[in-house]
């Protein structure tokens, strides 16, 4: 529970986009982890835009600005 209400707190400076990328890459809304074929196929996008959006998303929510202190 800890652990989802801090990824909860961390996708807050997520748009939605990013936050499904992210959550079907990793597995994090409890499924598998899929590919960014996959992934592409299910925002209606390709591979290398959702590789572009995982990239974004990724450095966002490295930032130290967003993250929580």
């Amino acid at each position: 529970k800890m652990l989802t209400d801090h990824i909860a707190e961390i996708f807050d400076v997520l748009s939605d986009v990013e936050k499904q990328v992210l959550n079907m890459r990793f597995g994090l809304a409890g499924g598998q982890s899929r590919t960014l074929k996959e992934v592409g196929k299910a925002i209606g996008k390709s591979k290398s835009t959702a590789l572009r959006i995982e990239h974004r998303a990724l450095v966002k929510i490295q930032t130290p600005k967003n993250i929580a202190k």
